[in-house]
């Protein structure tokens, strides 16, 4: 029996992102990197939201990205 493998739809992912992960930073968020994890807090998130827009413009270029490559949500 052969199992089918499903790629992840890497615009799916970026218009999900955008739909859903980018307005909850408002209400705090975690960035993790290779040396551990830096938790944001909602009144941070809210005294900064450049943070958030700098997000919401890197999802909005990887989707513009996959849509150019056929891979269109």
């Amino acid at each position: 029996m052969t199992h089918a493998t499903h790629e992840p739809n890497p615009a799916l992912i970026a218009s999900y992102a955008l739909s859903r992960h980018v307005p909850a930073m408002a209400r705090g968020f975690s960035i993790c990197t290779h040396y551990g994890e830096l938790a944001i807090t909602d009144e941070e998130a809210k005294r900064h939201p450049a943070i958030i827009r700098t997000v919401k413009r890197i999802m909005e270029a990887r989707l513009k990205a996959c849509e150019r490559v056929g891979g269109a949500a």
